[in-house]
């Protein structure tokens, strides 16, 4: 004879989502296909692009990455522009319809107004929301030195350099999640096996 021995809890969950997941993976694969493409579609009009660029600088970690790109993308591109003889407002208004990030480039199109008013590039870029000192410095040392184009290209150097090392940093938080979160579901199918067959041998 054997004895019935109840199944741990925790045995008991892991077979639980097994069981969930055979039931359902089917219509979970279709909702999450449906949700992906619904959201490709959102993504092409203008307020789902607003909205997924709000978004994505709301995600902490990835949020520092998009600002830094967007910058690298604005000063890289009008230090190009400049330098090729094209006025700094004509070349502002170009930067600002080429930004990937829409809520960024809304923040940048404030530049315009500002200095088409008579302000200084580096007295309207210090009032740009989440604008980082070292920029607003960098410009106003181009204005006073007249190598505007040169300076933004060094700090477009710098954004880049700001990119590789928040990069570096986001690789060494999310490798170590990703292989816990492996380890434990393979842990708990182990343990999950290896309490069945304990359970199910005669006594």
């Amino acid at each position: 004879e054997s004895m019935e021995t109840p199944m741990p809890a925790y045995t008991l969950f892991v077979l639980g989502i097994a069981g969930f997941l055979g039931d359902w993976i089917v219509p979970i694969l279709i909702a999450l296909g449906a949700a992906g493409y619904g959201a490709l579609w959102a993504r092409q009009t203008p307020a789902g692009r607003t909205f997924f660029d709000g978004l994505k600088l709301k995600i902490p970690l990835v949020n520092g990455l998009e600002e830094r790109f967007a910058l690298t993308q604005f000063t890289r591109t009008l230090s190009t522009l400049t330098a090729g003889g094209i006025p700094l407002l004509e070349s502002l208004g170009i930067v600002v319809e080429s930004l990937e990030n829409r809520v960024i480039a809304a923040r940048f199109s404030e530049l315009i107004p500002s200095i088409e008013r008579g302000e200084s590039f580096a007295k309207a870029i210090r009032r740009i929301e989440r604008m980082p000192g070292v920029l607003v410095k960098m410009i106003h040392v181009g204005e006073e030195s007249g190598d505007l184009d040169g300076m933004l290209t060094t700090a477009a150097d710098h954004f880049d350099e700001e990119i590789e090392n928040q990069t570096g940093t986001l690789t060494a938080v999310i490798e170590p999640i990703m292989f816990l979160s492996m380890a434990f579901v393979v842990g708990s199918i182990i343990v999950a096996s290896i309490t069945m067959n304990h359970l199910s041998r005669p006594f």
